[in-house]
């Protein structure tokens, strides 16, 4: 079976299965990157707000063995256990409910060419500063909805306030962590035999981290925290370095390099899109860029 045909098969059996007071919503989304995903949203039908729930992952499932039935059943959980019932009160377009919840991310400008046409943004190097009202969050992620053009003129306030609010906010409900790199490789790894444990502790006694990654406490949308008052300063003064190189792993994190070299400018540059190319998802990609902060001026730039 084709992905059209399990798209469409899988909106059928939903509808077969909910009851008169629910409807099945489908639509294609565009995300990050202009990376287009089918969806589908089961709603009480006098619900304004319903969770997304993207089809794609479920037909690799599909692919892989798994049975229409589970993934319908499966569709018909994360609808339940993410409903209305979970986001009290919640709407999106009451700027008193909203303004608390506002957060903000970075993504790439000209990879969202589309997509920015209709939401709020500032442009920020060769990136973009986006908005979102963060509804809820969770073990399995977070929910949000991303601020448009139509929700700004329904407040009826200015980006520059919108701006102001997610910056407060952001640092506030998702502080920024900073680890070395050594310390998540010791979380991911598990040594199998003494062998490995022998090398692992070899690894771990190399001279300082020169690699950090930054990223929120949630670890979503987490490379915007290199834009946090003070985070890169404060890290520049405790590894005392007059400069940060700055290399984008993600939508979600960010590298910090504590040392550079002049001479290797062009290499570190190659790898970044090397990695964004064949190690991250198209829709997760955030630059190919290298930047680097520079603390005298307080400033990020391209390098």
């Amino acid at each position: 079976m084709n992905y059209e045909k399990f798209v469409k098969l899988v909106e059928n059996k939903l509808k077969e299965s909910i009851d008169d007071n629910h409807k099945v919503n489908y639509q294609k989304v565009m995300k990050n990157n202009d990376t287009e995903l089918d969806s589908i949203c089961i709603m009480e039908k006098d619900s304004k707000i319903a969770p997304t729930i993207y089809l794609n992952q479920y037909y690799d499932d599909f692919v892989a063995g798994e049975s229409i039935d589970d993934i319908i059943c499966g569709i018909l959980k994360v609808s339940q256990t993410r409903g209305p019932a979970n986001f009290a009160a919640v709407d999106v377009l009451d700027y008193e409910y909203a303004r608390d919840k506002i957060m903000f991310k970075l993504i790439n400008r000209k990879s969202n060419e589309k997509r920015l046409k209709s939401i709020v943004y500032k442009d920020y190097l060769d990136m973009a500063i986006t908005y979102f009202v963060l509804i809820s969050r969770d073990d399995e992620g977070n929910a949000s909805a991303t601020i448009t053009n139509q929700m700004l003129e329904h407040w009826n306030v200015s980006i520059e306030e919108i701006d102001n609010q997610a910056k407060i906010n952001s640092q506030k409900e998702l502080p920024a962590v900073i680890q070395s790199m050594s310390n998540i490789v010791m979380e991911l790894v598990e040594c199998d035999n003494l062998k490995d444990e022998i090398e692992f502790q070899q690894y771990m006694n190399e001279p300082e981290d020169t690699m950090y990654v930054i990223s929120n406490n949630s670890k979503i949308n987490g490379a915007a925290t290199i834009l946090y008052d003070g985070i890169l300063e404060k890290f520049a003064n405790k590894h005392k370095l007059d400069k940060i190189i700055i290399l984008p792993s993600s939508i979600h994190e960010c590298i910090l390099l504590s040392q550079y070299n002049e001479d290797n400018k062009a290499d570190i540059a190659n790898m970044v899109k090397e990695v964004n190319s064949t190690s991250v998802s198209r829709e997760e990609v955030l630059s190919d860029s290298v930047y680097v902060y520079d603390k005298a001026t307080g400033e990020i730039s391209i390098l």
